[in-house]
């Protein structure tokens, strides 16, 4: 088991924005998030240059990661993202499969590491920063990797868990379950008992119907004092005082 706690926690989506607007959909029975008819997500602390040149979900994750990292003193940064530039890959793979030909840009920024890169150069954050990619369990799997490091004597741990919009090309290929608009969202995690969490094996399989980052978000929100999230064989079990 682990303790911790949830200094702050911040979300962005394509139609969420605030607090209140995240607490609507918690409290609500609509499991997706609600897609915007407005134009795409402007971030305030990248600039333009660079942010021409990232996905939406990846704006979302490097400005909530830059707001957090100058209210703190971060001191390790986990970056999560289940698909990662999926729609960037698939740019770049249709362009050399037709032209034979790959574009430097598209191909630096297509890594999975590249948003957590690009956070580290425009903060000049030198902490040690770590990208995870866990399918079903990405944001178990980045949330230990925090753990980790408080146990290991890191003070303010900040974790970023995000994903774009998957390429219709991709889609008769994944889970129903995945998400259809970008999001993101971020915490920074002290030392504590605020939080309790717990990890073991699940009694059945259990198929994925909602990705975990979103489902520990709603039950955040929603201020639920015990709850477990289960993929596969993997169960991780949450309460909070």
């Amino acid at each position: 088991m682990f303790d911790f706690d949830i200094a702050c926690l911040k979300a962005y989506s394509s139609a969420l924005n605030d607090e209140a607007q995240w607490q609507e959909w918690a409290d609500s029975d609509v499991q997706n998030l609600p897609k915007s008819t407005q134009a795409s997500f402007k971030p305030s602390l990248i600039p333009l240059m660079q942010a021409r040149r990232m996905g939406v979900a990846d704006k979302m994750a490097i400005q909530l990661a830059l707001e957090l990292n100058q209210q703190h003193d971060i001191d390790a940064v986990v970056f999560a993202s289940r698909h990662g530039q999926l729609a960037r890959t698939y740019k770049l793979l249709s362009s050399f499969f037709a032209q034979g030909e790959m574009s430097p840009t598209d191909f630096a920024t297509a890594v999975h590491n590249a948003p957590s890169g690009q956070f580290s150069i425009l903060a000049k954050q030198t902490a040690p920063i770590s990208s995870v990619a866990a399918e079903a369990n990405t944001f178990c799997a980045a949330l230990l990797e925090a753990l980790l490091c408080l146990q290991d004597g890191k003070s303010n741990v900040l974790l970023v868990v995000f994903d774009d919009e998957i390429p219709h090309f991709y889609k008769p290929f994944l889970s129903q379950a995945e998400q259809q608009t970008a999001y993101a969202f971020a915490m920074v995690l002290t030392p504590g008992s605020q939080w309790h969490v717990a990890f073991q094996a699940a009694e059945q399989a259990c198929k994925e119907s909602f990705p975990d980052g979103l489902a520990f978000l709603r039950e955040y929100y929603r201020g639920t004092p015990q709850f477990a999230l289960t993929y596969g064989w993997q169960q991780w079990r949450f309460s909070q005082q």
